[in-house]
């Protein structure tokens, strides 16, 4: 079904509905016209006989002459009688009695001078045969008429062919002109299907490239200079947007530095009011999410602008994980949660920046107790499997929702917000993770089930 879908099915399907209809009323009109002009051959020859042997009526003898003795001429085969107006015949015609065809006395006599009456029969045999009636005159005293019969069983097998040859070459022109509309159909859209690959190559961190056209004068080159107009603009509202949230972090890093800096110095003083101290320490962790936020949104406008260099070094991640693990260990206590430690490969080992590796696995590891209940447990895991490097962190924590795996490592989204907010988070985190993955060419996904935990798994290649 998704082929009929298609525009080069649906244009193929047109194209060759149109030329069947066209195919169908030209064969038509075709047989028509054969078939027209054989019973014209037909009635003309048929007419010239019956007038050459109303012709030859002498009135004197009140006889026919130049005829045949029988009643029959062999080539080509006609049988013919002769008929008095009184109903007898002006001789005998033995062979026409196989016909048992009833002469029309009544339409015969109605007979202008000159005019033929024609008509077709059919025996029981189902042979077809061609009549034609034609009076014979001797001046203006109607005398008789002259009957000839003439098979047409050759026209009828004539005609059968046509027909035979019509369902056979219709069908097969039909499926010719499909296969080269398709093909026609499939060279007129490859200029699409070319701006559909070169769309599908932008995104956000790549605004800046344009789409060519194979020829800028048509229509759809038309449509891709409108393609570019609109990624012009959407380039100079990313730009903007990023340079706001750049400034904008700039701006108010410093003043959060400085006023954290002093609450804290204020809330270690020792002549500041006790019964202040709770409110004070509130505002502190809010500065300090505040201070971690702008250093997000810092770190990841330099990454969308490239200026983020990654170190490439060797980096053995037992070591990196097994750092990572106490640090975990130390976050969890508050929460009683226990971590645990399994590591199959010691000499694993990728090139990297360690910095970033470390704050890669921490903010995973963080992400687990910070959603996970307390007493609950975390694990982290280090494999080796075929040509990659899995580690995998996974916890007893409350999980995803399904329908929110997809969005997970969008920037800014939180599955829910309020509890998010509860615990610091800002819907940053898991961006940063998935940067540092594609930076290190490795991949990253997430399993996740409500109430029963959440599975990060991550590969690099060795």
């Amino acid at each position: 079904m998704s082929f009929i879908r298609s525009i080069r099915a649906r244009l193929t399907l047109w194209y060759v509905f149109v030329l069947a209809i066209v195919l169908i009323i030209f064969c038509i009109v075709l047989f028509a016209s054969i078939r027209y002009r054989l019973n014209h051959q037909i009635n003309s020859a048929l007419l010239r006989q019956a007038d050459s042997i109303s012709d030859s009526f002498h009135a004197d003898s009140e006889k026919f002459l130049d005829l045949p003795d029988k009643d029959y001429i062999p080539n080509p085969l006609v049988w013919f009688r002769l008929v008095r107006i009184d109903g007898s015949l002006f001789r005998p015609a033995p062979s026409f009695g196989i016909f048992h065809y009833p002469f029309p006395f009544d339409r015969a006599k109605k007979m202008a001078p000159d005019a033929a009456f024609f008509d077709t029969f059919q025996l029981a045999d189902g042979k077809k045969f061609r009549t034609v009636i034609f009076p014979v005159d001797e001046g203006k005293e109607r005398v008789g008429w002259v009957q000839i019969v003439r098979p047409i069983g050759d026209i009828d097998r004539t005609l059968n062919l046509i027909k035979r040859y019509m369902f056979f070459l219709v069908p097969l022109s039909l499926l010719i002109l499909a296969i080269g509309g398709n093909f026609l159909a499939k060279k007129s859209l490859q200029p699409v299907e070319e701006i559909r690959r070169q769309v599908d190559r932008i995104y956000e961190k790549n605004l800046s490239q344009r789409i060519h056209a194979v020829n800028p004068d048509d229509e759809l080159g038309q449509l891709t200079s409108t393609f570019n107009c609109m990624l012009e603009r959407l380039q100079t509202a990313f730009e903007s947007q990023r340079h706001f949230l750049a400034d904008a972090s700039h701006e108010l890093k410093t003043p959060l530095a400085v006023l954290r800096g002093q609450w804290e110095h204020l809330f270690e003083h020792p002549d500041f009011p006790a019964e202040f101290k709770s409110h004070l320490r509130n505002d502190i962790e809010e500065l300090a999410r505040l201070s971690k936020l702008i250093d997000n949104l810092l770190l990841l406008s330099a990454v969308d602008d490239n200026k983020i260099k990654i170190e490439q070094q060797p980096v053995n991640l037992s070591l990196v994980l097994k750092e990572v693990y106490e640090d975990g260990k130390i976050l969890a206590e508050s929460k009683k949660q226990k971590i645990h430690l399994k590591i199959s490969d010691d000499s694993a080992e990728i090139n990297g920046d360690k910095n970033r590796l470390v704050q890669l696995f921490l903010n995973l590891v963080d992400n687990a107790i910070k959603y996970t209940p307390p007493k609950g447990e975390i694990f982290l895991s280090l494999s080796r499997k075929d040509d990659k490097i899995l580690v995998e962190i996974q916890d007893t924590g409350i999980g995803i929702p399904e329908k929110d795996l997809p969005f997970i490592f969008n920037r800014f989204y939180r599955v829910d917000k309020s509890r998010s907010r509860e615990l610091g988070g800002s819907g940053l985190g898991l961006s940063i993770c998935q940067w540092i993955v594609q930076a290190h060419s490795g991949e990253i996904s997430i399993d996740s089930k409500i109430g029963e935990g959440t599975r990060v798994s991550i590969s690099f290649k060795v």
